[in-house]
């Protein structure tokens, strides 16, 4: 089970195919391309040497590892975790690779490509205080705010369902090595 952001209800798929989307905080039909459906989350996929791909399920970078310094991202091209080289070169997730910048209609915050995603249109403007900036692991964009963060003391864990850090998780949920709670 996972929490959907909007209803803050956990619950399974309703239907074959019907995957969560953690970015989103919601069930969506499927998964987003380079990512794949695992255990009803979608997860990114990265393509290997051999031609076969992996889930990156297990919170891990095919050839680097999980990347332990904040900041720095597996870079595929080397196989190796780093940070950006100089001003202006930027991580693209997508292709596990930095790069010159970033892909029209993307922007470079906190050294990472993001698409920026306009509040859905289904409220008024100014009503819908939803953040909708992709942070680098173990930081998330609380609602109402335009900032990433990690916790701000041992314990502080980001709960996907409320948009907010708490202290700790509710029942029947860990804080994972991400700083988010979690099915247990």
């Amino acid at each position: 089970e996972y929490c959907e952001t909007s209803s803050g209800e956990c619950r399974g798929p309703n239907y074959d195919g019907e995957c969560f989307n953690p970015a989103i905080g919601a069930y969506q039909d499927g998964c987003d391309p380079g990512f794949q459906c695992v255990d009803n989350k979608c997860d990114y996929v990265q393509d290997t040497t051999d031609g076969t791909t992996s889930s990156n399920a297990n919170g891990s970078n095919a050839g680097c590892g999980e990347c332990e310094v904040l900041g720095e991202f597996c870079d595929s091209a080397i196989g190796e975790c780093r940070a950006p080289s100089y001003d202006g070169e930027c991580y693209n997730a997508g292709l596990s690779a930095f790069q010159d910048g970033c892909e029209d209609g993307d922007e470079c915050i906190d050294s990472v490509c993001q698409v920026i995603t306009p509040a859905p249109e289904t409220e008024a403007p100014g009503e819908d205080d939803t953040c909708y900036l992709l942070c680098s692991a173990g930081n998330y964009c609380e609602d109402g705010t335009d900032e990433c963060r990690g916790p701000n003391f041992d314990g502080e864990c980001f709960n996907p369902a409320t948009g907010a850090f708490q202290d700790g998780c509710d029942p029947g949920f860990v804080c994972s090595t991400y700083n988010q709670c979690e099915n247990e």
